[in-house]
């Protein structure tokens, strides 16, 4: 489960790969190729993209990762992909896993904040994603 993620230098995206040992990200560089990697455990990298998403609302400071900022959509992106990564789609699935869960309550609870400070298109994204994720999770615990 990989997805690429755009920053705000047009030469740089980084890969970010969920196994279920946590996340990878690779750096990647149009001209020089990889240029940097970091591993995270789950529980890790949720707490990094709360402190990110915590201080691009408070502060209005661009998230980071990897040490490059992220776009809106690159950002956008990565949250979904850690709350629900592409396996989580499967009709049959598991629940979410209680950090994952409670990510998508605080996000929500963070909406306006949110809409304020990304880009629109970025922000009706996420905003429909979580809510497709968050009923299906639901869903999942009734049965």
């Amino acid at each position: 489960m990989s997805k690429f993620l755009s920053t705000l230098d047009g030469k740089v995206t980084i890969k970010s790969c969920a196994d279920w040992e946590g996340f990878g990200l690779s750096v990647l560089h149009e001209e020089k190729g990889k240029i940097d990697y970091k591993e995270f455990s789950w529980h890790e990298y949720g707490i990094l993209l709360r402190q990110a998403w915590e201080e691009y609302i408070t502060k209005g400071q661009k998230p980071e990762l990897a040490g490059h900022t992220l776009s809106d959509d690159g950002l956008v992106t990565e949250t979904l992909h850690y709350i629900a990564p592409n396996s989580f789609t499967h009709p049959a699935g598991p629940t979410l896993p209680s950090d994952q869960e409670s990510f998508i309550y605080w996000l929500k609870s963070q909406s306006p904040r949110i809409s304020q400070i990304i880009n629109e298109q970025a922000f009706d994204f996420l905003d429909s994603e979580l809510d497709v994720i968050l009923r299906m999770n639901l869903e999942r615990k009734d049965k």
